[in-house]
């Protein structure tokens, strides 16, 4: 387990290091003509054995405690004056076996750890130099994203300065009426106005419709629809 940590380990710090050079990133190209990096390593792979490695420790630690308390000692015969007694010694053979069983596990849970955080600091490295997808050269331009369904109407894809609608309505508006009369086209529109005061409707980008009223004097409307 040790030995497969430390090579994912290894193995994430080398690509974060790779991300340095496109060339040495792992990219694929997808069919829409997009660039995707590979999924980074999952930074939380090891945590359940860190976890498992600590129980294992406490309970080393507890078995240890409870080997020395019932085994701890030996009774050893002992000839005095007064005849042969028993004299409880440590065994030190026990002591040194729980001893040792307990710091080894502490010690293993400790590395475990160690290594653990290791391979999760690689991970956020990798991450942070991670690139964001970009389009490839040729490939096809990302969709535009869709407007709000607003009907029919002239759509605005530019407003002169010296028009009289300059100011009335922006790029991404839809006119719905003018004077009244419903209008599909910048010609019908034009049609439309007077001299003097005119009022026309429209609906923003933001699907809100809005009354407004200008003055026109010279029957041109001075916008660009899209085709």
């Amino acid at each position: 387990m040790l030995s497969d940590i430390c090579g994912e380990c290894l193995n994430a710090k080398k690509a974060a290091e790779s991300m340095d050079d496109p060339s040495a990133a792992e990219i694929q190209e997808s069919e829409r003509g997009h660039v995707q990096v590979a999924n980074t390593p999952d930074k939380e792979r090891w945590t359940a054995w860190v976890f498992v490695a600590w129980l294992l420790a406490a309970i080393a630690v507890v078995s240890g405690v409870a080997i020395i308390s019932t085994m701890g000692t030996i009774e050893v015969p002992k000839e005095t004056l007064y005849g042969s007694i028993t004299e409880e010694r440590p065994n030190y053979f026990i002591w040194a076996a729980a001893i040792g069983q307990a710091l080894g596990a502490l010690l293993f849970a400790a590395l475990i750890s160690m290594v653990n955080s290791i391979y999760q600091n690689s991970c956020d490295q990798l991450q942070r130099s991670q690139p964001p997808a970009a389009p490839v050269k040729g490939g096809a331009p990302p969709s535009k994203p869709k407007l709000l369904d607003r009907g029919d109407g002239v759509y605005v894809a530019y407003v002169n300065e010296a028009s009289s609608l300059y100011g009335v309505v922006e790029p991404g508006d839809l006119i719905k009426t003018l004077n009244g009369k419903e209008v599909e086209s910048i010609r019908q529109a034009s049609s439309c106005l007077v001299d003097g005061e005119n009022e026309i409707v429209f609906v923003d980008a933001e699907g809100e419709s809005h009354t407004q009223s200008f003055k026109s004097s010279n029957g041109s409307l001075g916008i660009r629809s899209r085709s």
